[in-house]
């Protein structure tokens, strides 16, 4: 905070003033310092809810509750301010406006048979990542891939036709789901389902 306060001359003024202060300056204060080039996150994030509270003192909501929402669109980890109930109410609101929950999603690069799979999650629902592979006989659970900061890595089996990644909350219940075809696949048939035997 102190760091902060000594690079951003705009942050020192806003942030002296008292949270429940009805003054326009902290507001003004705030606005400018957001705007300020390179910024670190810890500065941004500091920035935006000292000027979204400073609207809260003034008895402007809906504008508070705006101005939360867009450090949430760029930033959607940004933790719940440790504050007045008021302050954190209106903080959810705006981040259930602009991530309704579960709001999770699966995303992927590929770096030759590796495959990266990165979960968003903006609410933290996210217990495990269940990680399948298809091959031409069976659909198999494979070990669960490493994580580091919601990313996984896992590479396939020489089998594997299909990768499927499912991302599941604490009651096993699926968020999200990421289905994907395994480049250069040893069989022909590498992106077709295995044919299904009909009973007599």
């Amino acid at each position: 905070m102190l760091m902060a306060l000594a690079s951003n001359p705009y942050l020192e003024e806003g942030g002296s003033t008292s949270p429940t202060s009805t003054s326009t300056r902290p507001a003004r204060a705030m606005q400018i310092s957001v705007g300020q080039p390179g910024l670190s996150r810890d500065e941004l994030r500091e920035a935006f809810d000292l000027w979204a509270q400073a609207l809260l003192a003034m008895g402007r909501r809906e504008d508070a509750e705006r101005t939360y929402a867009r450090l949430l669109r760029e930033d959607p980890y940004v933790p719940a301010p440790t504050a007045a109930p008021k302050v954190r109410e209106c903080f959810e609101r705006a981040k259930r406006s602009v991530w309704p929950p579960p709001s999770v999603k699966l995303s992927s690069t590929r770096e030759g048979p590796h495959v990266t799979v990165t979960v968003f999650d903006p609410w933290s629902l996210v217990q495990r990542l269940r990680f399948l592979q298809a091959t031409p006989d069976a659909l198999v659970e494979a070990p669960a891939p490493l994580v580091t900061e919601r990313v996984y890595s896992a590479t396939p089996t020489v089998h594997a036709q299909r990768l499927l990644f499912d991302a599941l909350d604490s009651n096993g219940a699926m968020l999200a789901h990421l289905e994907l075809p395994v480049e250069g696949a040893v069989v022909a048939t590498a992106l077709e389902p295995a044919p299904t035997r009909r009973s007599r």
